[in-house]
């Protein structure tokens, strides 16, 4: 199940990510039932372009800029996954949903998307 802490630190990040000027078009939080864990994906096609290192190194400046979290970033920042904007989970679950450059709390339980089920997905934003 997916923890309300888990659900208000995605929050915290998109918004600290935000306030940086890192411009964020998806993040969900997403459920690997065969790893049984849940990860928060991040896409920025910007950042990704220049390579996975300078997303994650603004991930984690942002993760060092959250009271509480910054103490444990490097827990923080394993559950969080820098999605490829090409990335077929990713591109099913946008071609259904668009939520604007706010932040949402869309979940998808046991939903099927063209045929593919969608386990457990909580959506904040998709451009």
């Amino acid at each position: 199940m997916l923890d309300q802490n888990f659900i208000e630190f995605g929050e915290n990040l998109i918004k600290k990510l935000d306030a940086n000027h890192v411009a964020v078009d998806a993040a969900l939080w997403v459920y690997s039932q065969e790893e049984e864990v849940w990860n928060l994906w991040l896409s920025f096609p910007r950042l990704v372009r220049k390579g996975s290192q300078q997303a994650y190194s603004e991930v984690l400046k942002a993760l060092l800029a959250i009271p509480g979290v910054n103490k444990e970033f490097s827990y923080y920042l394993d559950l969080v996954t820098i999605a490829k904007a090409d990335d077929h989970l990713l591109r099913l679950i946008r071609n259904e949903f668009k939520t604007g450059k706010g932040i949402s709390h869309i979940r998808l339980t046991d939903h099927f998307i063209k045929g593919q089920l969608v386990k457990d997905v909580l959506i904040y934003r998709l451009l």
